[in-house]
């Protein structure tokens, strides 16, 4: 099919990519130079640059994730109004009375610029999919009829997939949960959001019903934006999952989802890269047995559970998400853990060795006093 020879929604030509590479002379007249302390309504630093009109019912949400927005994709916004002139030197007034909110996006890469437009259209989306009565110009509603057989494909392990496509592509969409499906029968997905948006949504839900979708990608996109959002929200300490779950006194468990490309890697040499977990962090690290040779199972994420005290848990997920990241010195881990294995076998041979001295010395300290007794009869 069409959408089998794409890797992306954007080398379709739906998203022309419009900032294309400049030389240095073209560079120096399209990038703009702003002094520091210059004037808000100029143009923000930046190649890569794009506007949103922001719907005014969804701009109390994304004034609320503003700065996880900018952390994460690594994007300046600037809030500005919009609708009104140009001055003299080119700087558009912002005319408040019309009450339109522009989101001015800056960065230095076109992934970051798509990042960020794509997380900024998905809280918009989210907001518009509640929202009664007639959509804004540019935003539609579309639904999609998902066979049955492919629903479980669609959603993914734990909703990761659908999360996926709605982080890929800024729209939003809801499918019925489980239990209020009907028994049978094919399935209806509403996707709300911009015309572009929906439009790239649609193609990946086609992409994933016919085989061409990467579900590990979404997995581990999931739990990578699991742990960033808990590290925004965090407090100090070991990452923000740790500053948030630093009560000692609650026992925690936590489990990470783990595609089959990325166990071997957590696993470790005979299990060294467990080992170096559990003794790092204190929380007991158990991976999932593989299934069975040939099993319809064997391609399906392993569960990786961390249990114990709720800092020990905290430390040992940052740990694994090192590990995914591949930010984790897996050598030093492995060699670590064979020295504790080492260590261990020294400790238990010392202490097999002692006990056998005490049960010799035991033994003889009865010969020894009937011998004496003997003697001095």
């Amino acid at each position: 099919t069409l959408l089998s020879r794409y890797d992306s929604v954007f080398e379709l030509g739906l998203f022309p990519r419009q900032n294309r590479m400049l030389n240095s002379e073209e560079a120096d007249r399209k990038r703009p130079r702003v002094d520091q302390g210059g004037n808000s309504a100029q143009s923000l630093p930046g190649r890569y640059q794009e506007a949103i009109v922001c719907p005014p019912m969804a701009v109390k949400k994304v004034m609320q994730h503003l700065a996880e927005i900018q952390a994460q994709s690594r994007c300046v916004v600037h809030v500005g109004g919009g609708g009104g002139s140009n001055n003299n030197n080119g700087n558009q007034q912002q005319d408040s009375s019309q009450g339109i909110t522009v989101l001015k996006l800056a960065t230095n890469t076109q992934g970051c610029l798509d990042d960020c437009r794509n997380r900024i259209h998905e809280y918009i989306s989210a907001v518009l999919s509640t929202h009664k009565g007639d959509l804004p110009d540019g935003y539609e509603r579309r639904t999609l009829t998902i066979p049955e057989s492919s629903v479980g494909s669609v959603v993914g392990p734990r909703g990761a997939v659908i999360r996926a496509i709605q982080r890929d592509s800024g729209a939003k969409l809801d499918i019925a949960p489980r239990q209020e499906r009907t028994s049978g029968g094919d399935q209806e997905l509403a996707l709300v959001g911009g015309t572009d948006q929906v439009a790239a949504a649609v193609w990946m839900v086609h992409d994933v019903m016919e085989g061409h979708y990467n579900v590990d990608a979404a997995l581990l996109q999931q739990e990578q934006d699991r742990r960033a959002k808990s590290m925004a929200v965090g407090g100090q300490g070991r990452g923000g999952y740790a500053g948030r779950h630093a009560d000692p006194s609650i026992q925690e468990k936590r489990v990470i989802y783990v595609p089959v490309e990325h166990v071997g890697n957590l696993v470790g040499p005979k299990g060294a890269v467990l080992r170096a977990l559990q003794l790092d962090s204190g929380a007991k690290v158990d991976m999932e047995p593989a299934p069975a040779a040939g099993s319809e199972n064997a391609r399906d994420p392993r569960a990786l559970t961390i249990s114990g005290m709720s800092p020990q848990v905290a430390s040992g997920y940052d740990m694994a998400m090192s590990v995914l990241d591949g930010t984790y010195d897996i050598g030093r881990a492995v060699e670590r853990a064979g020295g504790m294995v080492r260590l261990t076998g020294f400790l238990f041979a010392g202490t097999v060795t002692m006990m056998v001295w005490l049960l010799i010395i035991l033994i003889a300290q009865p010969e020894e006093r009937s011998r004496l007794r003997s003697s001095n009869d």
